[in-house]
């Protein structure tokens, strides 16, 4: 009896995986953002200078072709280049349907030495800021030659989920035949 349990709390186990990896999360519409600067960032700028600061937020669509991303409380930061205090600009709390934005933003203390973009969250458990890969990143070592690929298929984590249920499944009545057997 006592060897059932372990195989069990397997089964338990395995289907909340597959319920987690079922479950539409609201990150999962923003996964595939990405972010790119449509003004030049001066890298030479005065600490304290207030810089305005231009960006666009799109993703592709199912056919490939880059989509707007419209949201409210979206944000760029610059880092400080000496190791200081980040500055965040937030770009206006209206409707974005271009996907286009743009924020006032101080230089930091040691001048800028990094640039993010994001959007403001919030959870039950605390804030959860989302940061959207920049495109045309400054900062970013020049990428080698890119491997072309295809992204992972939405479907592919819970079929996988599933398929291990099958199995723990086949495992526990193989269990449960051999112990009423013996």
């Amino acid at each position: 009896m006592r060897a059932q349990q372990p195989i069990a709390v397997l089964a338990v186990l395995a289907a909340a995986c597959s319920l987690l990896a079922m479950a539409e999360s609201p990150a999962h519409a923003k996964e595939s953002v990405t972010a790119r600067l449509l003004t030049p960032l001066p890298l030479d700028a005065a600490q304290g200078e207030r810089l305005t600061v231009a960006w666009a937020l799109g993703g592709a669509d199912e056919q490939g072709r880059r989509q707007p991303f419209n949201a409210i409380g979206v944000f760029v930061r610059l880092l400080s280049a000496t190791g200081g205090g980040s500055t965040v600009g937030f770009a206006t709390p209206d409707a974005h349907p271009r996907g286009r934005y743009d924020a006032q933003v101080a230089v930091p203390e040691g001048g800028i030495g990094g640039v993010q973009v994001g959007l403001r969250g919030s959870s039950e458990v605390g804030a959860g800021d989302t940061r959207f890969p920049l495109e045309d990143d400054p900062f970013a070592a020049p990428a080698r030659e890119a491997t072309p690929g295809r992204p992972v298929p939405t479907w592919l984590a819970p079929a996988g989920g599933l398929v291990l249920l099958g199995l723990l499944g086949a495992v526990v009545r193989r269990a449960r035949r051999r112990t009423a057997a013996g």
